[in-house]
């Protein structure tokens, strides 16, 4: 088509250039006559128009000529990719057949004593892929195979590919819900057709971008205006241009959307939950004086594993009392959660307001005639329990108690200032300890020192009054590093 084009503007050109070369003769023979002049000059100009019009026009032509080759060259070398590519398949599909021939004569009884051409014919015909594919032969005398489900699909059976069954395999993958996966061979081609595209990715929206991002600013604890930063914006645009950051404002309203979403279905799974449920809760306060009390749910699954989930985590107001406590308790777990029914035991530390708080809960169960028994149903902390023990150990050791960094500091000073050494050893390895930590000059030249004495530089430890195994630790690290801090002045 391309070579009738190009013959049809050549030819076109040629007259147009034939034509041109008899007006100029025309012209030059009409120069002569001065009584036209006149006239011939405008019949010049508006010639010359007509000319540069017409050699546009056979410009644009060539331009689109050009192109029209240019389409048929991609054409060309698209069928020639897709030829190499035919050729490549049929050798894989050879590969595919043989391998199927091997897996068959495994489950099949076949003689070994028939001549390779007819097991080739057999193998073909005992593969799975002919439960849903069926023989035709046309009226050309071309065979084919055409599928039971598709009136309009079928796959040529002659030539190269006549023995090659591959084809079909991969036209099945449309037809999942038709497919028998009882035999061994229909199970392989579930395994090999489950182990291609696996890197298929998931289609963006703008739903689940929110959705991801709240749940990872929420995990990592990133600000709500992490979004607003302008390389944070050009990160995910990298990633993603379709993808949009919200504002702030917006993130805050994801987040506390997803906490709604997650507070109904840890509703749900503990109000079905077939056993009892016991609870731990502790108040804590932060470093900026803010209290809140903490309550975990604990039960036993229907496999019989032990689980564990935050049901609420509370802010106090108020004083911390018994009576305080057991309002915000009930409050989550009667009225929120609606599970005050399923519950067994409460597992708190042996304060005294935990004591007031358990008879409070005993008098609500009895008015909604639940079971629960302030001391049957109380199960004392073990860690708690532990650690009185052992500060009452310490303390008849000559220990002390554990302090304060500041308190300790304070102490430091005013025993320089009185002169006073008259310390016991464990309450002097504080004050040790507080002065290697009291600035980031100190712990510098601690750690050249550990250098010095090629000692591997670790952070020193100061016990707590919460921890009855930190004293412990605190021991056991002084003693890795004590050729370094024995020359450290108190």
């Amino acid at each position: 088509m391309v070579k009738r084009k190009r013959h049809n503007y050549n030819k076109n050109k040629n007259t147009f250039t034939s034509k041109r070369t008899r007006y100029e003769e025309e012209m030059e023979e009409e120069e002569s006559e001065e009584s036209v002049e006149g006239k011939k000059e405008g019949r010049i100009e508006e010639e010359e128009g007509r000319i540069e019009r017409e050699e546009g026009r056979i410009k644009e032509e060539e331009g689109r000529m050009e192109e029209e080759e240019g389409r048929i060259e991609r054409e060309e070398n698209n069928e020639e990719k897709e030829t190499e590519s035919k050729k490549e398949i049929e050798g894989e599909d050879e590969t595919e057949e043989e391998e199927e021939t091997e897996g068959e004569e495994e489950i099949t009884d076949v003689s070994e004593n028939e001549n390779d051409q007819t097991n080739n014919k057999d193998n073909k015909d005992r593969s799975f892929v002919w439960s849903h594919f069926e023989k035709i032969t046309d009226d050309n005398g071309i065979k084919w195979a055409r599928c039971k489900y598709c009136s309009n699909v079928k796959y040529k059976m002659d030539g190269k590919t006549c023995s090659s069954t591959g084809n079909l395999s991969r036209h099945l993958k449309s037809h999942m819900d038709k497919i028998n996966l009882s035999t061994k061979k229909q199970a392989d081609f579930m395994k090999k057709f489950l182990t291609q595209d696996t890197d298929e990715r998931i289609p963006y929206s703008d739903e689940i971008f929110r959705e991801k991002l709240a749940i990872w600013i929420t995990i990592d604890d990133q600000p709500f205006t992490v979004t607003e930063c302008q390389e944070f914006k050009e990160l995910v645009k990298v990633c993603n241009e379709k993808a949009e950051l919200p504002s702030a404002d917006t993130v805050r309203k994801d987040v506390l959307k997803l906490y709604n979403k997650y507070r109904i279905d840890v509703k749900h799974m503990l109000q079905n939950v077939l056993g009892k449920l016991s609870f731990t809760l502790d108040c804590w306060t932060s470093t900026n004086n803010i209290a809140f009390l903490g309550i975990t749910c604990h039960f036993v699954d229907v496999d019989w594993c032990l689980k564990e989930t935050l049901v609420d985590f509370i802010h106090l107001s108020g004083s911390h009392s018994g009576e305080n406590l057991a309002k915000e308790f009930l409050k989550s777990i009667d009225e929120d959660f609606n599970i005050l029914t399923k519950i067994m035991t409460i597992t708190a530390d042996n304060a005294a307001n935990n004591n007031t708080f358990l008879r409070k809960l005993e008098y609500v169960c009895r008015q909604k005639e639940v079971k629960f028994d302030h001391k049957k149903n109380n199960i004392r902390c073990l860690a708690h329990i532990i650690n009185l023990t052992v500060q009452e150990i310490l303390k008849n050791i000559k220990a002390g108690d554990a302090q304060e960094e500041d308190e300790l500091l304070e102490l430091v000073s005013q025993e320089e200032q009185e002169d006073n050494v008259n310390v016991e050893i464990i309450p002097k390895l504080r004050r040790l300890i507080v002065k290697i930590r009291s600035s980031p000059q100190q712990k510098e030249k601690f750690a050249r020192r550990c250098e010095f004495f090629s000692i591997q530089s670790l952070n020193v430890i100061l016990d707590v009054k919460t921890r009855w195994n930190s004293t412990y630790l605190m021991l056991d690290r002084i003693l890795k590093l004590r050729e370094v801090s024995k020359f450290i002045i108190l």
